[in-house]
Protein backbone atom coordinates (compact mmCIF):
# COMPACT_ATOMS: atom_id res chain seq x y z
CA UNK A 1 0.00 0.00 0.00
CA UNK A 2 3.09 2.43 0.78
CA UNK A 3 3.75 1.68 -2.82
CA UNK A 4 0.78 2.90 -4.11
CA UNK A 5 1.03 6.15 -1.94
CA UNK A 6 4.47 7.01 -3.92
CA UNK A 7 2.86 5.86 -7.28
CA UNK A 8 -0.18 8.66 -6.34
CA UNK A 9 2.40 11.39 -5.72
CA UNK A 10 3.82 10.29 -9.03
CA UNK A 11 1.10 11.10 -10.77
CA UNK A 12 0.23 14.05 -9.36
CA UNK A 13 3.39 15.60 -10.35
CA UNK A 14 3.06 14.58 -13.90
CA UNK A 15 -0.47 15.63 -13.82
CA UNK A 16 1.04 19.11 -12.44
CA UNK A 17 3.94 19.45 -15.00
CA UNK A 18 1.14 18.53 -17.45
CA UNK A 19 -0.68 21.50 -16.84
CA UNK A 20 1.89 24.22 -16.61
CA UNK A 21 3.05 23.17 -20.09
CA UNK A 22 5.95 21.51 -18.85
CA UNK A 23 6.05 18.52 -21.29
CA UNK A 24 9.77 16.98 -20.15
CA UNK A 25 9.06 16.76 -17.08
CA UNK A 26 5.07 15.59 -17.14
CA UNK A 27 6.77 13.04 -19.69
CA UNK A 28 9.41 11.69 -17.35
CA UNK A 29 6.85 11.40 -14.05
CA UNK A 30 4.35 9.47 -16.71
CA UNK A 31 7.00 7.62 -17.31
CA UNK A 32 8.04 6.72 -13.90
CA UNK A 33 4.25 5.64 -13.45
CA UNK A 34 3.86 3.68 -16.39
CA UNK A 35 6.82 1.58 -14.89
CA UNK A 36 5.07 1.98 -11.83
CA UNK A 37 2.11 0.17 -12.92
CA UNK A 38 3.45 -2.44 -15.11
CA UNK A 39 5.53 -3.40 -12.23
CA UNK A 40 2.02 -3.07 -9.72
CA UNK A 41 0.08 -5.30 -12.58
CA UNK A 42 3.20 -7.84 -12.63
CA UNK A 43 3.03 -8.31 -8.75
CA UNK A 44 -0.49 -8.52 -8.97
CA UNK A 45 -0.58 -11.20 -10.90
CA UNK A 46 1.74 -13.45 -9.32
CA UNK A 47 -0.28 -12.31 -5.56
CA UNK A 48 -3.45 -13.54 -7.75
CA UNK A 49 -1.93 -16.78 -8.35
CA UNK A 50 -0.04 -17.57 -5.06
CA UNK A 51 -3.37 -16.90 -3.42
CA UNK A 52 -5.18 -19.02 -6.21
CA UNK A 53 -8.00 -16.18 -6.36
CA UNK A 54 -9.19 -17.16 -9.98
CA UNK A 55 -12.01 -15.34 -11.21
CA UNK A 56 -13.24 -12.49 -8.84
CA UNK A 57 -15.96 -9.91 -10.76
CA UNK A 58 -15.03 -7.43 -8.49
CA UNK A 59 -10.46 -7.62 -8.67
CA UNK A 60 -11.49 -8.04 -12.87
CA UNK A 61 -13.44 -4.71 -12.74
CA UNK A 62 -10.82 -3.09 -10.88
CA UNK A 63 -8.11 -4.70 -13.38
CA UNK A 64 -10.28 -3.82 -16.68
CA UNK A 65 -10.81 -0.27 -15.64
CA UNK A 66 -6.76 0.04 -14.55
CA UNK A 67 -6.74 -1.03 -18.77
CA UNK A 68 -9.28 1.35 -19.58
CA UNK A 69 -7.39 4.27 -17.72
CA UNK A 70 -4.05 3.32 -19.62
CA UNK A 71 -5.23 2.87 -22.99
CA UNK A 72 -7.04 6.42 -22.73
CA UNK A 73 -4.00 7.95 -21.11
CA UNK A 74 -1.75 6.51 -24.46
CA UNK A 75 -3.98 7.95 -26.32
CA UNK A 76 -4.47 11.57 -25.07
CA UNK A 77 -0.29 11.52 -25.04
CA UNK A 78 -0.30 10.80 -28.44
CA UNK A 79 -2.89 13.09 -29.38
CA UNK A 80 -0.94 15.63 -27.87
CA UNK A 81 -3.79 16.60 -25.28
CA UNK A 82 -1.65 17.47 -21.86
CA UNK A 83 -5.32 19.00 -20.53
CA UNK A 84 -6.64 15.84 -20.58
CA UNK A 85 -3.90 13.29 -19.93
CA UNK A 86 -3.74 15.50 -16.98
CA UNK A 87 -7.28 15.18 -16.28
CA UNK A 88 -6.86 11.39 -16.85
CA UNK A 89 -3.51 10.91 -14.37
CA UNK A 90 -4.85 13.29 -10.95
CA UNK A 91 -8.89 12.06 -11.57
CA UNK A 92 -9.09 8.44 -13.29
CA UNK A 93 -5.53 6.99 -12.36
CA UNK A 94 -5.35 8.40 -9.10
CA UNK A 95 -9.08 6.90 -8.08
CA UNK A 96 -8.01 3.27 -9.45
CA UNK A 97 -5.21 3.45 -7.57
CA UNK A 98 -7.39 4.23 -3.66
CA UNK A 99 -9.79 1.72 -5.05
CA UNK A 100 -7.20 -0.99 -4.92
CA UNK A 101 -5.87 0.30 -1.56
CA UNK A 102 -9.77 0.55 -0.13
CA UNK A 103 -11.86 -2.29 -1.84
CA UNK A 104 -9.53 -4.68 -4.04
CA UNK A 105 -6.61 -5.30 -1.89
CA UNK A 106 -9.12 -6.15 1.57
CA UNK A 107 -10.80 -8.91 -1.25
CA UNK A 108 -7.32 -10.15 -1.81
CA UNK A 109 -6.65 -10.10 1.98
CA UNK A 110 -9.61 -12.31 2.40
CA UNK A 111 -8.41 -14.96 -0.23
CA UNK A 112 -5.36 -14.97 1.94
CA UNK A 113 -7.16 -16.08 5.19
CA UNK A 114 -8.68 -18.87 3.72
Amino acid sequence: EAYLERMLLTLDRASHYYRQKNLVLGDQYLAKAIDGIDLFVQSLAGIKMALNVGLNDQIALGEATLVSIMHDILEAKRAGNTTELAELLEQDLSQNIKDWTTKFFPILKSYGRN
